[in-house]
């Protein structure tokens, strides 16, 4: 997935919950985190079906990547 720009992530748990993130950054596997413009956010669906989303900071790390 490195550099192939912004990407969306949607997930469906085993509880039914549905939830995901967005980053407008590309991936790169450094191993270490990368800071961001902001554009970085996580969000849950609620039952009622709205989004509640969850801002990132501008500044701080908005991607970390460690292989295990």
């Amino acid at each position: 997935c490195d550099d192939e720009g912004p990407t969306l992530t949607i997930i469906k748990s085993n509880y039914e919950k549905i939830f995901g993130g967005f980053t407008d950054i590309s991936w790169l596997n450094t191993g270490a985190g990368k800071k961001g413009n902001g554009n970085t956010f996580i969000f849950s669906v609620q039952e009622d079906k709205t989004i509640k989303k969850f801002k990132s900071i501008v500044g701080k790390t908005e991607i970390f990547q460690r292989d295990n």
